[in-house]
């Protein structure tokens, strides 16, 4: 073995977006074993727990709809209603892709929110939420929470599992609190 370089590969476990590796190296020229570990303290405490979006009857309903119309516009063969189907048959392929591809993710002290793959996805700091509200709408057969946040911002989410959601939050900020940093 060459002077100053690492033998064996003794063990790796990987955390959220860094790596921990240990590696017993041996170094001829002092002929000691050193033990190198490169590990971030904060991947270990707090890891990436993701919540998936609860899909409602009316989150259903809409895209039945339009999908319903644009099969009528697509159907008459003129230039205007083709034109309108069309345009339509792109509305119901974002209200798919946000509705089955909306997920909520808490990474360290952030709330991310991910609205499917064509929207931005929404960054909230956990250690800024002021208020968490349910709010249900009976006619409508609507309930989520609105989350306040920052300087007067709101932010609507549908968890599927809202109580695991909560204590996930109340976790998180709980956690900030008594961190020594």
């Amino acid at each position: 073995m060459r002077k100053g370089t690492c033998g064996k590969k003794k063990g790796e476990a990987k955390f959220g977006r860094f790596i921990k590796m240990a590696y017993l190296c041996r170094d001829d020229w002092q002929r000691s074993c050193t033990i190198r570990i490169i590990l971030n303290i904060n991947t270990i405490w707090m890891t990436i727990r993701t919540f998936q979006h609860r899909v409602t009857a009316v989150g259903m309903t809409v895209p039945l709809v339009t999908a319903v119309l644009a099969l009528f516009f697509l159907w008459h063969r003129t230039t205007v209603h083709v034109i309108i189907g069309l345009g339509m048959v792109l509305v119901v392929v974002i209200l798919m892709e946000r509705l089955l591809h909306t997920q909520y993710l808490f990474d360290g002290e952030e709330l991310i929110i991910r609205k499917g793959r064509f929207d931005k996805e929404e960054r909230v700091n956990v250690k800024e939420i002021t208020r968490i509200t349910k709010i249900r709408r009976q006619w409508l057969c609507l309930d989520y929470l609105l989350i306040c946040y920052g300087a007067g911002h709101e932010t609507a989410v549908q968890p599927q599992n809202e109580e695991a959601f909560l204590q996930e939050i109340k976790r998180r900020q709980n956690d900030h609190e008594t961190d020594p940093e």
